[in-house]
């Protein structure tokens, strides 16, 4: 890939700054300050939408934007092969964020595909390494930015694994059942295993203590048939006690009734008096009333006769007046005729006045004479009250006699009904046996079960130590130093020759660490490098990079931190890229001290830029170039 013209408006220090980079080998030489690094950032910003010395700083893109602009622009055209069409891109930085345009369409920022070789996993990490020098080492601090360099160099090798390597682990036993087909997967693998590996060697510290052995076994079976067996015979003992209890409580009621009965008998009986004393009251009170109906019946006859004397009474008084008026109308008027004489007439008057004299005292003599009347309804009354008493002695006699019959009876009952006292000594025995049973069906049940667990707990051991062997066989394989790491070595021995073939101009040699991961310069991590060993040792890492990667294009920055000579065995390392085919652009960035810049002269590949400032802002000059001979 080349980049062949690159323009930039209101974008940090440059203003509008227009350069064609249509060479395989760029040169860019500038003051302290008048916008190298500023261009490198361009390039960056231009490929991946960012700014690598800007994404660990908190710093947004849009910090880059032209004091006093609302927005920047880059546009860079890139000719992904020889034989592809350029293709534009232009990222627009706004505060709200950046727009991606490719060939004048809106696009995703992380479009890759339309400029970068197909199949780059890392895409934005490759180019990240690819626009600086030490980007290869600038992926991160400690352990995270370990891990992205070694995920970066992981994508740019084969991933696959071997049919063969697998041959033997036992990934069943280990719960792997499909079995990893590239690196990833193998450290996925890895990370799943040991944590199972974890998990199961914790699980296993329960069992280190022996199982101590329990001796023979009771048999639950059989405690819980006897058990049955006594809850039914208590089942029994309760229903015939309840019943036999239930039958002597009826019985003991019935008497208590009985006895109230006969008592309220007796006391009335007692309040009555013999059935003989009444049977008599009863014939006394007949025989009077029987007198007092005969007497009535008297009196009747001697009141119809003294009725009758009444009425012979009345008659010769009437007839006595009627005789004494007609004598007394004979004197006084003598006009009416007498027809008795006088003294006749005074004879009858005088035996009438006789006989009226004789009935009179007849009837007085007679009433004198009658009996009282005689008291019928009062001795009706007296024999019916008696009657009612005689029937009430005799009722209250026979339920007397019943009850009292009855009352022996259930005394008899009582005495042959069945005694309470050994179902209630049986029943406590038997439930104090039921309890025992319990208890020894429960310590038979713990029993039971210690022995189920310690089987369990032996068989689970059992299948944890097999489990762990597995586990542990397939740490070891998937771990560090293991067949992973084994595999990564062998794939990374290309891409390690590859660098060690640049880096030997340089009279360095580097090498990989696998656990942990680390990147060794002659045996020192970049962390101890110096300025100048990290950036040939990044130069080496860009050319490989840009050969494995297919992307054949790498930005180098602060050469002037090389001394001449490491100047030119860098320029040695280009030459020989570029005749491999290794490199096919490379874009360099350098910071002169000397009063005028460096003037060639400069092979027909080279172009060779002047950055330049002023109070208008920055821009970039192609040199007049001397060409080498």
């Amino acid at each position: 890939m080349r980049i062949t013209a690159l323009t930039l408006r209101e974008f940090g220090c440059y203003k509008d700054a227009a350069v064609s980079l249509d060479h395989p080998v760029v040169m860019c030489f500038s003051r302290n300050g008048a916008g190298k690094t500023t261009l490198r950032r361009a390039l960056e910003v231009a490929l991946r939408g960012a700014a690598a010395d800007l994404d660990g700083s908190g710093l947004p893109v849009s910090i880059l934007i032209r004091t006093g602009s609302a927005a920047s622009t880059v546009t860079a055209t890139v000719r992904p092969t020889a034989e592809a069409k350029p293709v534009e891109l232009t990222r627009r930085i706004m505060a709200r964020g950046t727009e991606t345009k490719i060939n004048g369409h809106t696009a995703p920022k992380a479009l890759y595909d339309l400029y970068l070789p197909r199949g780059i996993t890392e895409p934005d990490a490759v180019l990240r390494a690819l626009c600086s020098a030490t980007g290869i080492f600038d992926l991160g601090a400690g352990a995270k930015g370990a891990e992205r360099q070694k995920e970066l160099l992981l994508s740019l090798v084969d991933q696959a694994i071997p049919p063969d390597a697998l041959t033997g682990l036992p990934l069943d036993a280990a719960g792997e059942t499909v079995p990893p087909a590239t690196l990833v997967d193998m450290a996925a693998a890895y990370q799943r295993i040991y944590a199972r590996r974890t998990d199961v060697s914790r699980e296993l510290a329960r069992f280190q203590d022996p199982v101590a052995p329990l001796g023979d076994m009771p048999d639950v079976g059989a405690i819980q048939g006897k058990l049955r067996d006594l809850e039914g015979d208590l089942e029994r003992l309760n229903r015939t006690h309840g019943q036999v209890l239930g039958e002597r409580m009826q019985l003991e009621r019935r008497r208590v009734e009985l006895a109230e009965l006969v008592d309220q008998a007796a006391v009335r009986l007692h309040e009555l008096g013999t059935v003989e004393t009444a049977r008599k009251a009863v014939t006394d009170i007949e025989k009077a009333l029987h007198e007092a109906q005969a007497a009535q019946q008297a009196q009747a006859t001697a009141q119809a006769k003294a009725t009758a004397a009444d009425e012979r009474l009345r008659g010769l008084r009437a007839r006595h007046e009627k005789l004494a008026a007609l004598g007394r109308a004979c004197v006084i008027s003598e006009e009416v005729a007498c027809p008795l004489p006088p003294a006749d007439r005074t004879a009858m008057l005088a035996t009438w006045g006789e006989q009226i004299g004789a009935l009179e005292q007849q009837l007085a003599q007679k009433r004198k004479a009658a009996p009282p009347r005689a008291p019928i309804a009062s001795l009706e009354r007296d024999l019916s009250q008696a009657l009612r008493r005689v029937e009430e002695i005799e009722a209250i006699g026979s339920r007397h006699a019943v009850g009292t019959a009855e009352y022996k009876a259930v005394e008899g009952q009582l005495a042959t009904s069945p005694a309470t006292e050994q179902a209630d000594a049986d029943i406590p025995a038997v439930r104090a046996r039921i309890a025992k049973g319990r208890d020894n069906l429960t310590e038979a049940l713990r029993l039971v079960q210690a022995r189920d667990r310690a089987t369990a707990d032996q068989a689970r051991r059992t299948a944890l130590t097999a489990e762990q062997s597995a586990l542990h066989a397939c740490c070891e394989a998937f771990g560090p130093k293991g067949l992973r790491e084994r595999i990564l070595a062998e794939r990374l021995g290309a891409l390690t020759e590859r660098i060690n073939e640049v880096l030997a101009a340089f009279g360095l040699q580097l090498a990989f660490q696998s656990d942990p991961w680390a990147v060794l310069l002659n045996g020192i991590p970049p962390a101890l490098m110096a300025e100048s060993e990290r950036l040939r040792a990044g130069l080496a890492f860009q050319i490989a990079l840009a050969e494995t990667s297919g992307v054949r294009l790498l930005v180098v920055d602060r050469l002037d931190v090389l001394d001449h000579q490491n100047r030119g065995a860098l320029f040695g390392a280009l030459t020989l890229a570029r005749e491999k085919g290794w490199v096919e652009q490379a874009i360099l960035l350098a910071t002169y001290a000397t009063a005028q810049p460096p003037a060639g002269p400069w092979p027909a590949d080279v172009g060779a830029y002047l950055i330049t400032a002023d109070e208008q802002g920055s821009a970039i000059t192609p040199m007049v170039q001397e060409r080498a001979a």
